[in-house]
């Protein structure tokens, strides 16, 4: 009986080391992403004035849209800095649906992922990609302008000055 005990105590004990060992390893893995994710929402938000991000991101109109779009796809493709970034526009007066398009694009059409589905899967996959996030940054575009309350774009800007974290 003591020598299950000890097994089990032994199995159990090896068990968390593991645990602990592979948390640890992608806290490691994700703290760069993190890391730039907050450095690029910082830069935005004072190099960049608030009367600047405004014009630039002014509408939801094609131009701001595609400005917005070709911001996010040169940037970092990580999610955490895509979110972090859209948020220090959203605080800089940049338009919610623009902001939107650039947390879309910074994930979803950056440059180093298209490089990676065309090596590993083809061009055409590619190509797919980057159709399909230009036609999903289109439709949550106009969905937006159609149904999205002006009043919950305006808590979400007011929760983004608060400086509270997320919900």
């Amino acid at each position: 009986m003591d020598n299950h005990l000890f097994d089990f105590l032994h199995q159990t004990w090896c068990s968390v080391q593991m645990a602990l060992s592979m948390s640890f390893y992608m806290f490691w893995e994700m703290l760069w992403a993190l890391i730039i994710g907050f450095a690029l929402s910082a830069v935005v938000q004072v190099v960049f004035t608030k009367s600047e991000i405004s014009k630039w991101l002014a509408d939801s109109g094609l131009k701001s849209l595609t400005r917005a779009t070709l911001g996010g796809a040169v940037s970092s493709s990580c999610s955490y800095a895509a979110v972090a970034i859209a948020r220090a526009l959203v605080k800089q007066e940049a338009n919610f649906t623009s902001a939107m398009a650039f947390q879309f694009a910074s994930t979803n059409l950056v440059i180093e992922l298209s490089i990676l589905l065309t090596i590993l899967l083809g061009w055409q996959f590619m190509v797919a990609q980057f159709v399909g996030g230009i036609v999903m940054i289109a439709t949550m575009a106009i969905i937006f302008d159609l149904f999205l309350p002006k009043r919950l774009v305006q808590e979400a800007r007011e929760h983004a000055q608060s400086d509270i974290a997320g919900k």
